[in-house]
């Protein structure tokens, strides 16, 4: 039986999250055996073992922002010499292939390096650092033998040839359970906007709530539900999650939009809403909470950068609007109010639209790189 160490970054359900996750039902299910590294305990840890998955707790060398602070740099420092130990001692794992999901981990690169087997890297992140940056990390990726980017927004961003030659898309298969209890969208007098997403500046949750007082309707019998919180850790985000509400005491929107942190029935809401709402200011790698509001047949509003362009059909099965336009979000919600039947009919296309990104789709295809990375190297993975 091959086996497989997943370098993951954190332990939560989010999209990297849960892509890890069901490439570790896929690869269980192929005859593979795996470990996964997590930093920590968290609702990702039970989800793992339930399917069969080694879990060991050793955090990857994801480097944070917060880390290199100068009051910081003498515990950021003892810490990163402790988890360098900790996962230096995974050598003696005997395994056939190292598969880091996410990017914002060195310890992938370093630990396929010292075990010298092929390594896969799942890029799920479009960077906003400085250009040296960038191309250091560039550097480090492509040292893998296979590259998967969850768009072609994401590998769009590399200018390193060698590394492009490596890559390959392979979009986020985005499931969701069969019954849930669905609601026809705009189908009474009430509105009900929902959005998904983390509680981050570039996620746009203020463009959304700057564009309810702009609705021809006005804000009567319309509830905004923000599903989602904050990363603990940066102060930055809770400054920002600070700073929404502020802005919905100072617009009077007290008692229409609400802040619902993390439901673990995030999917039930969306299956009640009659607009889906995706308003990134930057460009979105991917788009996992919009495809699963498509799946369940909401109108959905995102953005024209990045995934949404690659999953959204502006017109079609959706409505794409500029990035931190509250004016352009809210005449894209009141066409939707105006005209229902227009809108159920994006959302019919858009259920349709939405199974082309499955996670069986995914799967196969990572998979299918764990092979051709392994046949890259002349490597056989037969432990019989």
């Amino acid at each position: 039986m091959p086996k497989a160490i997943f370098v993951h970054a954190a332990a939560d359900l989010y999209g990297s999250d849960l892509v890890c996750l069901r490439v570790v039902q896929g690869a269980r299910a192929a005859g593979w055996d795996v470990d996964v590294t997590v930093p920590s305990d968290g609702p990702l840890v039970s989800s793992l073992r339930a399917e069969g998955a080694g879990v060991l707790r050793v955090d990857p060398l994801k480097p944070r922002r917060a880390d290199l602070r100068p009051a910081r740099l003498p515990s950021t420092l003892a810490r990163w010499i402790r988890n360098y130990r900790a996962l230096r001692g995974l050598r003696a794992g005997d395994y056939d292939l190292v598969y880091t999901t996410t990017a914002p981990t060195t310890g992938g690169a370093l630990l396929a390096r010292w075990l010298d087997v092929p390594h896969v890297y799942h890029v799920h992140e479009i960077f906003w650092f400085p250009k040296p940056l960038v191309r250091g990390f560039e550097r480090m990726v492509r040292t893998a033998d296979v590259v998967l980017c969850c768009s072609r927004a994401v590998l769009d961003q590399f200018t390193d040839q060698a590394l492009r030659r490596r890559s390959r898309v392979v979009y986020s298969g985005a499931e969701v359970p069969a019954g849930i209890d669905e609601r026809s969208p705009l189908s009474d007098d009430s509105l009900r906007i929902v959005c998904v997403a983390r509680l981050n500046e570039w996620k746009g949750q203020e463009v959304l709530i700057e564009a309810i007082p702009l609705l021809e309707r006005g804000t009567e019998n319309v509830s905004v539900r923000l599903i989602g919180d904050v990363f603990s850790m940066y102060g930055t985000e809770r400054q920002y999650r600070d700073g929404l509400v502020e802005r919905v005491r100072a617009l009077g929107l007290g008692d229409v939009v609400h802040f619902e942190g993390e439901r673990r029935d995030a999917l039930a809401v969306v299956a009640q809403a009659d607009v889906f709402v995706l308003p990134s200011r930057r460009p979105e790698p991917f788009g996992m909470a919009l495809v699963e509001a498509m799946a369940l047949g909401r109108p959905v509003v995102a953005t024209e950068a990045g995934g949404p362009l690659e999953i959204v059909t502006d017109g079609v099965d959706g409505v794409l609007v500029a990035p931190g336009d509250p004016a352009a979000l809210a005449s894209a919600i009141d066409h939707m109010v105006r005209d229902p039947e227009w809108a159920r009919r994006l959302a019919d296309q858009a259920r349709r639209r939405a199974s082309d990104f499955t996670s069986q789709t995914m799967v196969t295809q990572v998979l299918a790189a764990f092979g051709d990375a392994i046949a890259a190297r002349g490597r056989g993975t037969d432990r019989s």
